[in-house]
């Protein structure tokens, strides 16, 4: 029960590396605008919080570290969502950028790229969830720490019950061998 309630944990709540990008689509201004990045967070069921380390990309050209970072009503952290319909953030650059997206906060629905340096509005629309991905790429490659307690006690276990069975005058292996 014990092995349950710890491997239940430790999928539910973790610090990980994420990529995020987004595709501005034709009813948006700025069609064909893309952003990408990466940031670092806390992933706790569709939501990401604890945000930092964050560096993000407009098409394909880098735009320098975030200074800030707040939700939309600059009364708390920056939230991401997985799916892109809870996102409420704000991310400004040091270059004089700024990109943000909020959903589900009453009378705004929007994505909004601005580079205040170049050209101004890069692009603004309304979020189109098929158009945004978020994933936690630190999980896809690493297994996360709480992962490798449960194997190496697994194994450990394993092992006890083998040199207990050698020692008991049974000389073979578990499973006839």
């Amino acid at each position: 029960m014990l092995v349950v309630a710890l491997g239940l944990s430790a999928a539910s709540c973790y610090g990980d590396l994420f990529d995020l990008s987004y595709v501005f689509d034709s009813s948006s201004y700025g069609s064909g605008t893309v952003v990408t990045g990466a940031f670092t967070g806390t992933a706790n069921g569709d939501l990401i919080t604890n945000i930092s380390n964050t560096a993000l990309f407009f098409d394909g050209g880098y735009l320098g570290p975030i200074f800030y970072s707040e939700n939309y009503e600059d009364t708390g952290p920056a939230v991401v969502s997985f799916d892109g319909l809870q996102n409420d953030f704000v991310f400004a650059g040091t270059s004089g950028y700024m990109f943000l997206s909020v959903t589900g906060v009453p009378n705004v629905d929007a994505v909004l790229a601005l580079n205040f340096v170049d050209s101004g509005v890069v692009a603004l629309g309304e979020l189109n969830p098929n158009n945004w991905k978020v994933v936690d790429v630190s999980t896809s490659s690493v297994p996360d720490g709480d992962a490798n307690t449960l194997i190496l006690l697994g194994l450990g276990i394993t092992s006890l019950a083998c040199v207990r069975r050698w020692k008991s005058g049974t000389r073979r292996l578990p499973g006839g061998a």
